[in-house]
Order: structure tokens, then sequence, then C-alpha cells
């Protein structure tokens, strides 16, 4: 998902450690991060449901906000940015791609919120 930028600014909730429910997925896959070779089974099955249930509830969170999530006054540009994103994915030549991705990072550089994504765009373009 972090590399879908479309998606990242139509649920940027996900990306906010802000938000509790995004705050509680990052905490477990911080405590997964300490799984070890000695760690017992019964505990890594924990730790792995407990990562996959807060993604689970994280994930539907940030759907449902949705750019509810953005602060109001920038929720018309994120989803300017968000349709020029889907419009780069579609892209049936590589000017439309790229002119495409070039407007979203002039979007989401002029809306300066840290949980929306950078858009690198040779990495972009290229991949």
């Amino acid at each position: 998902l972090r590399e879908d930028i479309a998606y990242r600014i139509e649920s940027s909730a996900m990306f906010d450690p802000l938000v509790p429910a995004t705050e509680e997925f990052e905490t477990s896959l911080v405590r997964f991060d300490d799984v070890g070779d000695v760690t017992p089974t019964e505990e890594v099955d924990a730790l792995a449901s407990e990562v996959e249930v807060t993604f689970n509830v994280a994930r539907a969170n940030a759907e449902r906000l949705g750019l509810e999530h953005l602060p109001e006054g920038k929720r018309d540009d994120a989803r300017r940015a968000s349709k020029a994103a889907r419009l780069a994915e579609g892209a049936t030549t590589q000017g439309e791609r790229v002119a495409s991705l070039r407007q979203v990072k002039r979007i989401l550089d002029s809306l300066a919120l840290h949980y929306l994504p950078e858009v690198d765009e040779r990495r972009a373009i290229e991949g």
C-alpha cells in the first residue's frame, strides 16, 4: 500500500501515526520486530495475529475516513491529486504518465502533509 500513491492519498489515515488505529498497528509492528530465533512459537503466533488484526482495523478505519481525514481546506486539492495519480496508473503513453505524475507531485508538495506520499518522479516514472 505504501507504493500506491492514489491509495495513500485516498486513505491517508493509514499512514498517519496520530490516528489511534494506525498507532496501534505501528505499535504491533514494533513488537513483532522484536521476534528472534529464541522467541517461542506461541508468542510469534500471537504477535503475528496482533499485527494482522491491527492492520485490518487500521486499513478499514482509513478507508472509512477517506479524504475526510485531511484538513478540510486541503481535500479538494487531494482529490485532484488522487485523480491525477489514477490517471497516471492507467496512462497509455509515457508522456501522459509523466504529465500526470508531475501534477501529483506539484499538488502533494503544496499540501505539505507528512502522512501523504512524497512522489519521487523519476522512480515513479521508471517503476
